[in-house]
């Protein structure tokens, strides 16, 4: 198989039809560069759905060092559209411990401004990040934690926000009740994504024993 350079890739890239170019920002199974997701997100009109998946890719190319900076910087122009729920997805790709990205994180779920589609992102990514998080800081991370899930797995107004709690409500336990009652809610997100959806798969850790062990360490 050739291997073709920069310019062959980004005008083949070119004349794909737009649906064909969001399809293959969307392909799970091909490894898409920072640099070719970055040119294509500032340089194409993309769709909607192409933009977002192509800050997706710019988070999970974890040899690129940049990554975390650029998208910090698209974070402050759209936390307050659904493109900003993708950027804050893509900054938390790297699992590790990141304080300031973690405190900003947490400082957005508070934010009022911030649409319930965003805060519930947030507090998806935070809940994700309990086990990188460095002895020592475990306990105030974890009961800070516990307070923002307990104000979005019990919103019955916004599936955002209950759709976001569920990583972090299985993690920190003591919610096994309430994850099971919203395996069965069938509200949508403004995506079509169902709150039953994220409940059913983090069912699985319910009782949250590593958790409780990495505490204690």
């Amino acid at each position: 198989m050739p291997k073709h350079g920069w310019k062959w890739r980004t005008s083949r890239f070119r004349e794909l039809t737009a649906q064909e170019q969001e399809d293959f920002l969307n392909d799970g199974d091909v490894f898409i560069s920072a640099r070719f997701a970055k040119w294509a997100y500032m340089e194409l009109p993309l769709t909607d759905r192409a933009r977002r998946a192509a800050v997706v890719a710019i988070g999970m190319d974890f040899s690129a060092p940049w990554t975390s900076g650029f998208l910090s910087a698209e974070l402050d122009k759209h936390w307050r559209t659904r493109l900003g729920c993708f950027i804050i997805s893509g900054l938390g790709r790297r699992w590790e411990w990141n304080a300031a990205l973690m405190r900003r994180l947490e400082d957005l779920f508070h934010n009022p401004e911030a649409p319930p589609s965003v805060r519930g992102v947030c507090l998806h990514v935070l809940g994700h990040h309990i086990f990188p998080c460095p002895r020592g800081k475990r306990q105030a991370f974890y009961a800070r934690l516990r307070k923002m899930c307990d104000v979005a797995i019990w919103d019955d107004v916004n599936p955002e926000m209950r759709r976001g709690a569920c990583v972090a409500a299985s993690l920190l336990g003591g919610y096994v009740d309430r994850i099971h009652e919203l395996a069965s809610d069938m509200s949508t997100d403004d995506l079509g994504n169902t709150v039953a959806s994220a409940a059913e798969e983090w069912d699985f850790y319910p009782h949250a024993w590593a958790m409780e062990y990495r505490l204690d360490e």
